[in-house]
C-alpha cells in the first residue's frame, strides 16, 4: 500500500499543558483513532483515518500502515517480519538496515525507523512503519505507536470481516468485543490522565487504581510507593466483583517488581515457570502483573493488577496503561520526593 503522509494538524487544537498534558493529549487522539477507524466504511478510509490520527498524536516524517492482505510485502521486509513474529523492530540507522523497506528510506533522508506489529485475535494483520529524519524514538513514542497498532489491527479485522462477509456471526462478535475492550481501555486512561492533571498525587493514585480494576480482564489493582525507609507502602487499591486483594508480602508481584526493577508478569499457570505458578497459587490469582514506577532511574513504586476469575488473561494493553499511569503519577507528585512524602504520610496514618 502506498505511504500516507501523517503530518496533519488535529481536528481541534488540544489545550497547552506540560508533560502530563502531552500524555493526556495523546490519549485523546488515540480515542479519536478508535472512533474514526471503527466508523470507516472501507479499508482505504480506515488507513487514511489511522495515518491522520497517529500523525496528530506522535510527530512523524513518514508513516505506512502496512496490511499483509495487500500482498505487496517482500518476504524479508520489516513489515512482514514484524507482523509474523509479533516483535517490534527498531532501526536507529536506516542506511544499514537488513530490511529492504527500511533501507530504502535512507535515500529519502529518513534516518531512523520503527516497525510496530499489528495483530488481531493472535493472527498477523500487518505493521506500522514509522520513520523520522532525526535519530531516535522516545519511550512514550513507542507506547503510543504500540497502542495505535492494537486499535488499527482490531479495526482492520472488523473491516475485513464486514467487507468479505465470510465469517460467521460469532467471529464478527469477537472483533466487536475487541473494539469494545480497546475503547474501554482508552476511556479509562483518559479518565486517569485528566485526574492526574486536576488532583493531588494521593487522590490521583486512587482514581488510577479504580479505573484499572474496572477494566475487562482485571479485578484487583494496587498502587504502592517506596517509603524513605525503603519499605513498600500501599497508597491506593481497588477491587471489582467482590474479588479479594492479595496480601502485600515479599512473594507478591509488587515486591518482586521492586526487587528486580523490571516487569513481573504471571499469566496462565505454566509448569515450566515455577515462580509464576507458585505466585498465582499463593495469591489465588489466575493472572497478574506488576510494573515498576521509575523516576530519575530509580524504582519509586509499583502498580499491580490481576484477575481472580475464569480464564481471563492480562493483555499487553493492560501493561501499557499501567506503565503510562505510573509516569503520570510521578508528574502529579512533582517528582520522586513528592512520592516519598506521600508514602511516608500513608505509613504513619
Amino acid at each position: 500500500m502506498a505511504p500516507v503522509d501523517p503530518r496533519t494538524e488535529p481536528d481541534e487544537p488540544g489545550p497547552p499543558r506540560g508533560l502530563s498534558g502531552e500524555l493526556a493529549r495523546r490519549v485523546e487522539e488515540l480515542g479519536g483513532l478508535a472512533t474514526d477507524t471503527f466508523q470507516a466504511t472501507d479499508r482505504a478510509a480506515l488507513v487514511a483515518a489511522a495515518a491522520r490520527r497517529i500523525g496528530a498524536c506522535c510527530p512523524l516524517d513518514h508513516l505506512v500502515v502496512g496490511v499483509l492482505d495487500d500482498g505487496n510485502w517482500h518476504p524479508r521486509s520489516a513489515v512482514r517480519t514484524a507482523a509474523e513474529t509479533g516483535e517490534l523492530i527498531y532501526e536507529p540507522d536506516t542506511a544499514v538496515s537488513p530490511y529492504p523497506d527500511v533501507a530504502e528510506l535512507a535515500a529519502r533522508g529518513l534516518l531512523s525507523a520503527v516497525v510496530v506489529p499489528m495483530r488481531s485475535l493472535e493472527q498477523p494483520v500487518g505493521a506500522l512503519l514509522a520513520a523520522r529524519a532525526t535519530i531516535g524514538f522516545t519511550g512514550p513514542d513507542l507506547m503510543t505507536l504500540d497502542q495505535a497498532a492494537s486499535v488499527v489491527a482490531a479495526a482492520l479485522e472488523l473491516c475485513r470481516t464486514t467487507e468479505i462477509a465470510l465469517r460467521a456471526e460469532t467471529e464478527r462478535s469477537k472483533a466487536a468485543l475487541i473494539a469494545d475492550r480497546r475503547a474501554d481501555e482508552l476511556a479509562a486512561l483518559h479518565v486517569v490522565a485528566n485526574a492526574f492533571d486536576r488532583l493531588d498525587a494521593g487522590h490521583a493514585a486512587a482514581v488510577a487504581a479504580g479505573e484499572l480494576a474496572a477494566l475487562r480482564g482485571i479485578e484487583v489493582c494496587r498502587v504502592c510507593l517506596v517509603a524513605p525507609g525503603g519499605e513498600l507502602v500501599t497508597v491506593a487499591s481497588a477491587t471489582s466483583h467482590g474479588s479479594p486483594l492479595p496480601p502485600l508480602d515479599p512473594w507478591s508481584p509488587d515486591a518482586l517488581a521492586l526487587t528486580t526493577g523490571d516487569l513481573v508478569l504471571w499469566r496462565r499457570p505454566d509448569e515450566s515457570d515455577v515462580v509464576a505458578a507458585d505466585g498465582l497459587a499463593r495469591t489465588r490469582l489466575t493472572s497478574a502483573f506488576a510494573v515498576p514506577v521509575v523516576a530519575d532511574d530509580k524504582v519509586v513504586g509499583t502498580i499491580m493488577a490481576g484477575s481472580t476469575g475464569g480464564h481471563r488473561l492480562v493483555t499487553d494493553e493492560h501493561l501499557l496503561l499501567a506503565d503510562l499511569a505510573g509516569q503520570l503519577l510521578v508528574e502529579a507528585a512533582g517528582g520522586p520526593e513528592g512520592l516519598h512524602t506521600l508514602a511516608a504520610r500513608t505509613l504513619v496514618q
